[in-house]
């Protein structure tokens, strides 16, 4: 299913940068899924042909293989390119201005297993 373009608009035109960022993790989203998808088939064609004949059950296993790298590749691909573009890390911790909290005031204790919680000023 080829994705198309949707049209541009004073926005879009704005940030061209983002809308083929967005074309690109949704096309490698589509591949992930579908060698996922197409994996776990043959690995179930592989075990039914297991008793009846080796040679397919070995096709079809190296053919689930080959898809089960495939969607390796693409999460990779994918994980590299969210953590390179990522400008921040947005935490459930909101702070107000000037509110004197910190990320380490709100990060959980490795001690405790267990998040402090401030009271509001």
């Amino acid at each position: 299913m080829p994705l198309e373009r949707t049209p541009r608009t004073a926005q879009a035109d704005a940030s061209p940068a983002i809308e083929l960022l967005t074309e690109d993790f949704l096309r490698l989203v589509s591949v992930l899924y579908r060698a996922i998808q197409e994996a776990a088939e043959l690995r179930r064609l592989a075990e039914a042909a297991r008793a009846t004949d080796d040679e397919l059950y070995a096709f079809f296993e190296r053919c689930a293989f080959t898809q089960a790298e495939r969607a390796s590749e693409a999460q990779h691909i994918l994980s590299s390119r969210s953590l390179t573009q990522q400008a921040e890390v947005v935490t459930s911790a909101a702070f107000a201005a000037g509110d004197g909290a910190t990320d380490a005031d709100v990060a959980p204790s490795s001690e405790r297993r267990s998040v402090r919680v401030w009271p509001a000023q």
